[in-house]
């Protein structure tokens, strides 16, 4: 099912990077208080709160990789970021062989707009506890003339997605992955441990160029890459509805 969908701006960073921050802060002054200000066993620590309890200045390229790593290791933490941007995910749960959570698409402005874009997510991974790849698809379709103000706001949704995702763990948006969604083009690159991925293809029934299915995906260097899930276009239903019903999109998939 499809549910409509208003865009929206994305958001500051909110409790779930600050947590991960707060939480070195602490740790690692009560580190440096037990040692009587001396750095004890740092080795299970991360970079930011090594870097309290040994009084230097942290590493940017460990940090970013701390934080690549903290968000593939909380599930909890994806699931709660693609909903506040609206996705109703259900539970990361298993699905065969594999653990899976998955979005609810979402269109904008509304179904059969002469331009619209449909919006999903999708993460999967091998073991309960992490993620291996994360998943956003976004099809834009043009269906008719399109008043160009309404076509430059609805194509700023992907890139106000993924930097609200991304910025709840206190990661900013490469400008090559902004670069592929905007443009849109197919573009591939590792970001300190994460394998980042755009690919852009045509969406079956668009018009020729104006027509994108593009599929974004965060990947643990080495693990797989999950598929891309497909929004089921058949229908459109409001959230309310959705739960009322008790329906999950892992049906759906």
């Amino acid at each position: 099912m499809i549910r409509v969908f208003p865009p929206r701006a994305a958001g500051a960073p909110d409790a779930i990077g600050g947590v991960v921050l707060r939480v070195g802060v602490m740790a690692g002054a009560a580190l440096l208080a037990g040692c009587g200000g001396q750095a004890g066993d740092t080795s299970t620590l991360n970079e930011e709160m090594a870097a309290i309890a040994e009084q230097r200045p942290p590493v940017p390229a460990k940090v970013f990789a701390d934080r690549w790593r903290q968000m593939f290791a909380n599930p909890q933490a994806v699931i709660a970021a693609a909903n506040d941007l609206g996705f109703l995910v259900d539970a990361y749960a298993k699905a065969g062989d594999v653990y899976r959570a998955d979005g609810t698409a979402q269109v904008a402005p509304r179904p059969g707009a002469p331009i619209s874009i449909v919006s999903d997510f999708a993460a999967t991974g091998r073991d309960a506890k992490q993620i291996d790849s994360i998943v956003f698809v976004f099809d834009i379709t043009r269906q008719g003339q399109v008043d160009e103000r309404a076509e430059r706001e609805l194509l700023k949704i992907p890139r106000r997605f993924l930097r609200g995702f991304l910025q709840r763990f206190q990661l900013n948006p490469d400008d090559r992955l902004i670069a592929g969604v905007v443009a849109p083009k197919s573009v591939a690159f590792e970001d300190h441990g994460a394998s980042i991925a755009v690919t852009d293809t045509p969406v079956p029934g668009g018009s020729g160029a104006g027509s994108h299915h593009i599929v974004v995906t965060f990947t643990r260097v080495g693990a797989p890459v999950a598929a891309a899930p497909t929004p089921d276009l058949d229908s459109a239903e409001a959230p309310a509805d959705k739960r009322a019903q008790g329906q999950t999109s892992s049906a759906r998939k």
